[in-house]
């Protein structure tokens, strides 16, 4: 065979797999979390937020650490 019919065959072949083969995922069943800050930096902004959403979520207000 030369280089353009095996090109062709290889071709062919792929196209008749794809179309055989159903999408498949790995994750579609799974719950995913909830983790709204998973993501974010240490600057002032992120930990204010942070606080916010805590004490928004579970009506607690948090306490400042004190140092002896």
């Amino acid at each position: 065979m030369d280089r353009y019919r095996l090109k062709n065959y290889i071709r062919k072949c792929v196209r008749e797999h794809f179309k055989q083969v159903e999408e498949a995922t790995t994750t579609g069943n799974i719950a995913g979390y909830n983790t709204p800050m998973a993501f974010s930096d240490k600057s002032k902004k992120s930990k204010k937020k942070k606080k916010k959403n805590s004490e928004n979520s579970t009506g607690y207000k948090t306490v400042p650490i004190v140092r002896r």
